[in-house]
């Protein structure tokens, strides 16, 4: 890689770390999320729907006067205030009384990822099917410090991920970079199997994406573009540094790497080494070396106050 790299300063690098901060509000989120798992759901037959029920509903949605797809669904549990639906939709709900139907009218944002809806006015007819109230027990002093530790344990990693990154961008500055042909390519084809795999787990197919957005593949490219051009680049860069600095990927490493991927997948490392070609194996090396050349620049780096 090092034909590819004009190494500059990479000792000594003065970054700023960011600092692990967890917010009043994050804390509040934690523990409100910690208390749904002891809530106890409660049958509501007296009141209308306010903040905070689990409405059940049947709605259907109407574009123009006609149903569209997507659009219907029957006893969806819906939490009032969560924000799950559109903008606006909940809202409308409270003060509806169980049996009642209720007709929402909202706009789906401009952003939205079916183009056919996106900036659309719609009407929503719902029937309010049950009312459940959610009682929320208090936390103890020992939960409350398990979400405030485990909060600060989540933040701690996402700090050293982006200084991490943050120093890598440095190099990157400081070093003269040519992207070999093909490379790019490389990076993007992974960047879309990464996406393409993300939106699989939320049950959508790409190809059904594609056809109900009318967002062609080419496009989603585009958009990662510039990621994969910095993806690139910084791999170039602390390749040559681990190749100048003689960085080695070692078995003991490589099997920590490989059992961080069984754990993630659910498997064994036997079954996950089964699945891997030597591409594979040739781009877990590469990793293990980056994570080395990370390590030796936070540990010669002069982090700003």
């Amino acid at each position: 890689m090092s034909e590819y790299v004009k190494l500059g300063q990479y000792i000594g690098l003065n970054v700023k770390k960011p600092e692990v901060i967890v917010t009043e509000e994050e804390l509040e989120e934690g523990y409100r999320k910690r208390q749904r798992t002891f809530a106890k759901s409660i049958a509501v037959t007296d009141r209308p729907v306010r903040e905070g029920d689990i409405a059940t509903i049947d709605f259907t949605g109407y574009l123009d006067g006609e149903p569209f797809e997507g659009g219907a669904d029957t006893n969806y549990p819906l939490e009032i205030g969560t924000h799950t639906f559109i903008p606006g939709f909940e809202e409308q709900l409270v003060g509806a009384e169980i049996g009642q139907e209720v007709d929402v009218n909202v706009t789906f944002p401009e952003g939205y990822a079916a183009q056919n809806l996106a900036g659309k006015d719609v009407l929503f007819k719902v029937k309010i099917n049950a009312i459940t109230e959610q009682e929320f027990p208090p936390l103890g002093e020992t939960v409350k410090k398990e979400v405030r530790d485990s909060l600060e344990m989540f933040r701690r990693r996402e700090v050293e991920d982006m200084y991490e990154n943050m120093l890598a961008d440095a190099v990157v500055a400081n070093s003269e970079v040519t992207i070999p042909d093909g490379m790019l390519d490389q990076e993007l084809e992974d960047l879309m199997n990464r996406w393409k795999t993300a939106l699989t787990r939320q049950g959508i197919e790409p190809n059904a994406y594609f056809q109900a957005t009318g967002i062609s593949e080419d496009q989603i490219k585009a958009q990662y573009h510039d990621q994969a051009v910095a993806r690139a680049k910084s791999r170039l860069v602390l390749e040559a540094i681990a190749e100048k600095e003689h960085l080695e990927a070692t078995k003991p490493a490589i099997e920590m790497y490989l059992g961080e991927m069984a754990i993630e997948y659910g498997l064994s490392v036997e079954e996950v080494r089964k699945a891997l070609t030597q591409k594979h194996m040739d781009a877990i090396e590469s990793d293990v070396r980056i994570r080395k050349v990370l390590q030796m620049l936070k540990a010669k780096a002069n982090p700003q106050e």
